[in-house]
């Protein structure tokens, strides 16, 4: 058996020095022949470029692969965030007989608040009548204090 067919067969590889880029220091180019060049940059005492790694030349270079396993946790936050905030606006619109919540109600609003509660059964029911009710006139808010 000759020495030639047991030997392993290694891509050929060439390098060379490229001239100066405007980053300052000299680039290394790799060449194989069967891949894409790959350039290494020499790491440049003025700027400090020692933390750089190899980059592809643009001719081969295929689109980084999308992670769509990520977007499910996210989807899940939004749907529940939205879900969330869509029934609490609904119970609260549902407390208040299908209208948009009070949030700065002063001494007169909590007094038609009652009397409304009082004629209608709930604090945010209106009354159509022009008059109110016979039962009105005799319940009243203020509590009733014996005489002695």
């Amino acid at each position: 058996m000759a020495w030639s067919s047991i030997e392993p067969t290694f891509p050929r590889v060439t390098s060379c020095l490229a001239p100066r880029h405007p980053g300052g220091g000299s680039v290394f180019v790799f060449l194989r022949s069967d891949a894409a060049p790959v350039q290494f940059h020499k790491p440049s005492r003025r700027r400090g470029l020692a933390h750089e790694k190899p980059s592809i030349s643009p001719k081969s270079s295929k689109p980084m692969p999308m992670p769509w396993e990520t977007f499910i946790p996210l989807g899940l936050l939004t749907v529940m965030f939205g879900a969330s905030g869509t029934l609490l606006n609904a119970a609260r619109r549902f407390q208040n007989d299908g209208k948009p919540p009070d949030y700065t109600v002063d001494k007169w609003d909590e007094m038609m608040q009652e009397r409304n509660r009082r004629l209608t059964g709930s604090l945010r029911g209106q009354c159509v009548e022009e008059k109110a009710p016979l039962e009105f006139q005799t319940s009243s808010a203020w509590p009733v204090e014996k005489v002695v």
